[in-house]
């Protein structure tokens, strides 16, 4: 990496001394404290189950060149064509987080490689380049990965280092990990999702965010899945009460608000079809469960 200049990936320093990213974030060689931490502590550094994981070496591999070349892939075609051809962007029977059913899925928390998401964080962190931005929160479980890498990408862009604040998922409330709770106060702070599909997740961020003293300017996600629940950018800055609101690309895609009372097949026509649930990715398996003793046909049916 020694065609990075003095703000990359080699040169950052005693991360949290500096303000830069934390060791428990570590991209890997971040400073020399973070090289030897994980070099020490590798076992443990794999059984944190609540860190992002990053695929370090193909991170490391990323000269100037490679970032170029990657940024110009995404550049020739759409970002949505990008995801499909990652195999994140899927056409099926899902079941989302907020209990609606629809036939697109995009899985970008799949992309746990650091060279397949970066050409994404680039290009997010290109457009809030002009922002002042004090820190970067990645929705939990779903954008930590991605946080990071618009982090860095960012720090490239402007003369800003913004820290990386990070919420743990507790039962049904959120948490700061560590200490970073007190570093939230009068932060400007910027919220990172993967997928927006009704916006609960962003919803409940910004207030865990303002609840602990910081200010959230805005939100940026790969992908907002337009529906009845979100019409859009406009109506979810709104919502937010947020300075701005970026995606990368848009789709218009099903969310059928299915209500566990009443029998699903009225509610949703993939159901009614039969058409079997991906149990892979979004809730499926959670919705069978709900409905096998309830609707014991349609549970064989869903299942497969």
């Amino acid at each position: 990496m020694d065609d990075i200049d003095d703000r990359g990936i080699e040169a950052i320093g005693e991360c949290a001394e500096h303000n830069a990213v934390d060791c428990d974030f570590v991209l890997g060689g971040l400073c020399e404290h973070c090289s030897v931490w994980k070099q020490k502590d590798q076992k443990r550094c794999e059984k944190m189950e609540n860190f992002t994981k990053i695929d370090t070496e193909n991170l490391m591999s990323l000269s100037v060149r490679d970032q170029q070349v990657y940024r110009a892939t995404l550049n020739r075609m759409s970002v949505w064509d990008y995801l499909v051809q990652c195999g994140v962007a899927l056409d099926g029977h899902f079941v989302f987080t907020g209990g609606g059913h629809g036939n697109v899925y995009v899985n970008i928390r799949d992309l746990n490689n650091a060279l397949v998401l970066s050409p994404l964080a680039m290009q997010m962190a290109w457009e809030v380049r002009e922002e002042r931005i004090d820190a970067i929160v990645g929705t939990p479980h779903g954008a930590d990965t991605l946080a990071v890498l618009v982090t860095y990408y960012y720090t490239q862009f402007t003369t800003w280092t913004p820290q990386i604040l990070k919420p743990l998922k507790k039962g049904n409330k959120l948490v700061w990990y560590k200490d970073h709770g007190t570093r939230v106060q009068g932060a400007q702070i910027l919220q990172i999702e993967d997928v927006v599909n009704s916006a609960g997740s962003l919803c409940e961020a910004a207030e865990f965010i303002r609840d602990s003293g910081g200010l959230p300017l805005g939100f940026f996600t790969v992908c907002n899945r337009l529906s009845d629940k979100n019409p859009g950018l406009e109506a979810l800055q709104q919502k937010l009460d947020v300075k701005y609101a970026y995606a990368l690309t848009e789709v218009k895609a099903e969310n059928y608000s299915v209500d566990l009372m009443k029998d699903p097949s009225e509610q949703c026509p993939h159901c009614a079809a039969g058409e079997q649930i991906n149990m892979r990715v979004g809730h499926g398996t959670k919705f069978l469960v709900q409905i096998k003793g309830k609707y014991p046909d349609l549970y064989k049916k869903l299942k497969g």
